[in-house]
């Protein structure tokens, strides 16, 4: 049995939902947001004012990510989004808030410099690496599991300004309209 750190996995489920909300009040992508169930395969469901309707996955990465052109997602995650748009239209977003160091408390005290958006329903080039050591911090060992890349050039970046609101700096057009 794989030991599960239930208030790691706590904290880190509420954080992002609390740091989506933020995001979201500061961008308005979304006219309604709504979480889900905890510990359910995405986070959260959203409705644009155009009524375009998104499940939206979040991930908050501590370390060292900027020397890399890409970043993991779980097969399982990209399996369920992609599944719910291709059956029920559900535009599958992955969010990610980026830049953080070893060691942060996931406090909304202090915003991610980054934040990093895909729209998988808009990607051309996936990669899939079957064998990866992935390290979480609601896991107590190093797992070697699947998973597939997606590259930073693909996602709509947002920069942090004056240390409270976002700037889009890059757009693969995450906003949708009817």
């Amino acid at each position: 049995m794989v030991y599960k750190d239930k208030e790691y996995f706590d904290k880190m489920e509420d954080y992002n939902y609390e740091m989506l909300t933020y995001f979201n009040n500061d961008q308005h992508i979304f006219a309604e947001l709504d979480r889900t169930e905890y510990m359910a395969c995405i986070d959260a469901s959203g409705t644009s004012k155009g009524g375009c309707k998104a499940y939206i996955e979040t991930k908050a990465r501590t370390g060292i990510t900027s020397g890399y052109d890409d970043i993991f997602i779980e097969s399982k995650k990209v399996a369920y989004l992609t599944l719910s748009y291709m059956v029920d239209g559900y535009i599958p977003i992955y969010l990610n808030f980026m830049d953080y160091v070893d060691g942060f408390d996931y406090t909304l005290d202090l915003l991610p410099h980054t934040i990093m958006v895909w729209r998988l329903d808009k990607l051309n080039k996936w990669d899939y690496i079957p064998y990866v050591p992935t390290k979480s911090g609601g896991y107590k060992k190093v797992q070697v599991q699947e998973r597939f890349c997606l590259f930073k050039s693909d996602a709509t970046v947002y920069r942090l300004q004056n240390n409270k609101t976002y700037r889009m700096e890059t757009t693969d057009g995450i906003r949708c309209d009817k």
